[in-house]
């Protein structure tokens, strides 16, 4: 029970997808691309994918080279927009991105250090740059979240590639239920066991002691029914009785009358 529990009230902790970029290019020399990268990520094919109540952030991981390229390019915006399946908009974000800063001598020390890893194509020069899109996204059980739109507003930018990660941020009893499995499953396993106990006592109880009232109930009934015939039969008796003595006076006092008449007519 408590392991159907735990994965019905247990999310996935994190979703991730590729986010493929398109743009159209040019035949200009200074640059190829002439529209902004952009790229559509269908999350679900089904009605949502996202749990309901449940807070989530949502990141953009660009894997970028620190070619002169991206050096010059300073800082540049990029947008998330959330739809819906009819492709209503949900939510929107933006926000600032830019390689991080590495000085001249910083950059020397550093290509000396790893110049055998680098020789060896191990390492790269290259940043991972992960952006915060969303904090506190809690999709909604009336317009849940199934595709997603990406735009890079700059048209100068070198990328290897960029990485949608959907993490969910657990509180309360669902990040005791991750970080401590094993306690929380002891205690719930103990706590489901109490409740099923006390179910079957309260159960037991109610049927033992309302089993044992109706036949009390019914015992008690039954008596009070013979005592009424009892008392019916002894009343009976007793009129019958009483019949029988007034009979036997009426009889006695006719006997001693009609003598008497007799003699009077006699006179």
């Amino acid at each position: 029970m408590y392991i159907a529990f735990y994965y019905t009230y247990i999310p996935q902790l994190t979703h991730t997808r590729p986010v493929h970029l398109q743009f159209r290019t040019c035949n200009d020399s200074d640059s190829s691309i002439c529209s902004f990268p952009t790229a559509h990520i269908q999350l679900t094919k089904r009605q949502h994918i996202l749990m309901v109540g449940q807070r989530y952030k949502i990141y953009l991981n660009f894997e970028m080279p620190e070619s002169e390229a991206n050096k010059k390019l300073g800082m540049f915006m990029v947008c998330l927009e959330l739809n819906d399946k009819t492709g209503v908009l949900v939510a929107n974000s933006c926000r600032p991105v830019m390689l991080h800063y590495r000085s001249w001598l910083l950059h020397i020390i550093k290509t000396v250090v790893y110049s055998p890893v680098l020789l060896f194509g191990t390492a790269e020069e290259k940043q991972f740059i992960n952006v915060e899109m969303f904090s506190d996204f809690e999709d909604d059980q009336n317009r849940p979240v199934t595709d997603l739109y990406v735009e890079i507003q700059t048209k100068k930018i070198e990328l290897y590639s960029v990485t949608m990660h959907i993490h969910a941020h657990f509180t309360g009893l669902r990040y005791l239920m991750f970080h401590w499995p094993v306690l929380s499953a002891v205690v719930g396993t103990v706590l489901n066991l109490m409740i099923l106990v006390f179910v079957l006592l309260l159960s037991w109880y109610h049927l033992f002691y309302t089993s044992a009232g109706t036949y009390a109930r019914n015992i008690i009934n039954r008596a009070s029914l013979e005592d009424n015939t009892d008392d019916n039969k002894v009343d009976k008796n007793k009129e019958n009785r009483d019949l029988d003595y007034s009979k036997k006076i009426c009889q006695k006092t006719e006997g001693s009358v009609t003598p008497r008449r007799i003699f009077v007519l006699k006179l």
